[in-house]
């Protein structure tokens, strides 16, 4: 099924980019033959008429050729000649410091393109491409030189730089445990664009996860980024995990943001571990990504989507396994300042000739997966969510939201779910993130 979902999408922007191209094509050509008629031979009037037609056209190289007149019925007949007109400059214009080889990097897409459609289709590829860009590029154009032409591109980088934590202290047995989570979230802070984020969070009981997660867009200046993430996880003290990853990233307007990559990892299982069935692992495999980020903004969205599409496909030892996590999100309108949500979330592991070994089930449960239940409460070797909210977005940066989230180990399973729900908001100042949700939850298990 996600194999389909991801063809069905490929397939979707490959029509779109091609249909674009067959329409601009045909309408040059057409342009190209098409005569003005203009019910007049006064030079006054004829020229009043061209300027009205200019001011028309998205085209910034139209020029309009006398083909033909007649003095019997009054007429002259002009001829359409679109050229093409290549912007002499690029000028790069936005408040955010970016180093020069990422600027250049940014309008490498417009420098051989003619002004005009060209450049608005290229200013879209350009807000997929980047995390950073919530909105289209718009352009204007000035002359120097008297012949030269210089293009202007207006963007605004939406760098996000924050810390969060929350934190309790427990005594069990006259000793102290501290624990909570902290995440740490920089970007741009060398003026390349980058993003660092570093993860820590310990439950009530023993278990424990850190990961550190750094994306760096162009390596020496080239289209190619990087993607590095360490992973570490410890489980109830039944097994400790670590994974190291790394991907080379791209874009391309028909397959999105994609990387490629390899991943690494270790299970070492603890004496008491193995009574409870968790075995050890040793795992490496081929990893392959697909994302898409239209969102209007990344902290408060409510129009745009979101979907991401990894596959791991490897061995662990002799063993051959796939692992897939998908996550698709679609902002709509419903009405006025109200918009809904609709994500759907599915995550899976399998082996080709084996049960998968428990150590290796993905775990379930909490804020960021499952509203209403504990952190990592239930393990699986595959799950889906389906969540739908309803969005009230307020005049201040705030969001008042209800939501209601559907958890289940099987796909399309009506009998055996688990389900949370409640409401929340969320408020963005220029320094501080605050988010707070109240959720409830609740479960429908008729068998297994």
């Amino acid at each position: 099924m996600i194999q389909d979902i991801k063809t069905s999408l490929q397939r979707k922007e490959r029509f779109v980019h091609i249909f674009r191209y067959v329409i601009s094509l045909l309408t040059f050509l057409i342009a190209q033959n098409k005569d003005i008629k203009i019910s007049s031979l006064d030079s006054v009037e004829i020229k009043y008429h061209l300027d009205s037609l200019l001011k028309n056209q998205k085209s910034y190289s139209l020029e309009f050729h006398l083909n033909s007149y007649n003095d019997k019925k009054n007429s002259s007949y002009y001829k359409i000649i679109d050229k093409g007109k290549i912007a002499d400059s690029l000028i790069f214009v936005s408040s955010s410091e970016l180093h020069d080889r990422v600027v250049n990097q940014i309008l490498q897409p417009f420098k051989k393109l003619f002004i005009g459609n060209q450049f608005s289709l290229a200013g879209e590829n350009i807000k997929s491409k980047y995390y950073f860009f919530n909105n289209i590029p718009h352009f204007q154009y000035r002359l120097y030189n008297d012949q030269n032409l210089a293009a202007l591109i207006f963007l605004e980088p939406d760098f996000q730089s924050f810390i969060s934590g929350a934190f309790g202290i427990s005594r069990i047995n006259k000793q102290l445990d501290i624990f909570g989570e902290l995440d740490l979230d920089i970007e741009n802070f060398t003026k390349n664009a980058e993003q660092l984020k570093i993860f820590w969070q310990k439950n009530k009981s023993i278990s424990q996860k850190m990961l550190f997660k750094y994306f760096y867009p162009h390596i020496l200046g080239s289209n190619m980024g990087i993607l590095v993430q360490i992973e570490f996880d410890s489980y109830n003290a039944f097994f400790t995990k670590s994974e190291r990853k790394i991907l080379i990233n791209s874009f391309s307007p028909i397959f999105n943001n994609y990387r490629v990559g390899y991943t690494k990892g270790k299970i070492k299982s603890t004496n008491s571990g193995n009574e409870y069935g968790y075995d050890d692992a040793e795992y490496s495999a081929i990893s392959i990504s697909s994302y898409l980020d239209s969102r209007n903004n990344r902290l408060l969205p409510v129009s745009g989507k979101f979907y991401n599409l990894t596959i791991d496909g490897g061995l662990d030892k002799k063993n051959i396994f796939i692992k897939t996590n998908f996550e698709h999100q679609l902002f709509l309108n419903v009405f006025g300042n109200t918009y809904g949500k609709i994500k759907t979330v599915f995550q899976g592991i399998s082996y080709l000739k084996n049960n998968v070994p428990k150590s290796r089930y993905l775990r379930v449960g909490g804020s960021s997966s499952l509203r209403g239940f504990d952190e990592n409460s239930f393990s699986f070797p595959q799950f889906n969510i389906f969540t739908f909210e309803l969005i009230n977005k307020q005049i201040r940066p705030m969001q008042i939201k209800t939501f209601i989230d559907f958890g289940s180990n099987k796909l399309l399973n009506t009998k055996n779910y688990l389900y949370g729900y409640g409401f929340g908001f969320k408020q963005v100042n220029d320094k501080t993130v605050l988010s707070i949700d109240y959720s409830l939850s609740s479960y429908k298990w008729q068998d297994g």
